[in-house]
């Protein structure tokens, strides 16, 4: 793995985007920052970062020639690969919570962005984000976010912990990617927050339904069973879960 170190950059997704089109050879690259200026998350919201407390990183595989139709298998390797690494630091319950943020004990530790490089109908290469809040300990008015400092009462190695977050990323992505869909959506659903649970779900106009997740679609849609006993799908931005 190829690994570029950065003191400052608006955002180590941009960053890759830009570098990959220069980029010749297969091997995967990782962009580390300590100061993400720009840090964004699903739906363009900003992610928000104290500089030097918490980890900011993109991940480039490249030539991956992944159909378009399969695109949210890398969604969910991603989010299992730092949910396997992160529930090794810290005793806590964690789970994933659609499409892949991970939460610690119902609180919003890491969060994954997701930039697919498209050519025809493949996903040549992809560059996955990731932001971990590591050692930051006031959130202000974020009170659904948490750190892994808050979590066990002690500071971490960002450097020792952002190898083994890549190193591993990089490993599930290489060793499952060709795996059914079925096969990497039973291993995501094992820790999939609040399915089988009654939850609220908030949609952009302001209303408020009931449902209980149930499962995804190979599109990465949220399929969640209605009081009608009728089940629906929902993209990110239709439809917000309220925890």
């Amino acid at each position: 793995m190829h690994i570029i170190k950065v003191h400052t950059t608006p955002s180590t997704n941009t960053y890759l985007k830009e570098f990959y089109r220069s980029y010749k050879q297969d091997e995967p690259v990782l962009v580390s920052c300590r100061n993400q200026t720009q840090g964004r998350g699903q739906l363009g919201a900003k992610w928000e970062s104290i500089a030097h407390k918490n980890l900011a990183f993109s991940l480039l595989m490249p030539n991956l020639n992944l159909p378009i139709k399969d695109s949210f298998k890398i969604s969910m390797l991603a989010a299992i690969a730092i949910h396997s690494v992160l529930k090794q630091e810290v005793s806590a319950n964690w789970m994933i919570k659609w499409p892949n943020d991970i939460l610690a004990d119902s609180k919003k530790i890491a969060g994954i962005l997701i930039e697919n490089i498209i050519v025809g109908k493949q996903i040549k290469g992809s560059v996955i984000g990731v932001g971990v809040n590591v050692n930051q300990t006031d959130f202000g008015d974020l009170p659904q976010a948490s750190s892994l400092c808050l979590l066990k009462n002690k500071l971490f190695d960002l450097d020792a912990l952002e190898t083994k977050l890549a190193n591993h990323l990089k490993d599930e992505m290489e060793k499952f990617l060709n795996e059914s869909f079925d096969f990497l959506r039973a291993k995501y659903h094992q820790t999939l927050f609040k399915r089988n649970e009654v939850a609220v779900f908030e949609f952009p106009n302001g209303e408020k339904i009931s449902g209980i997740i149930k499962s995804v679609s190979p599109e990465g849609l949220l399929q969640v069973l209605l009081e009608d006993a009728k089940i629906r799908e929902f993209n990110l931005k239709e439809v917000k879960l309220l925890y």
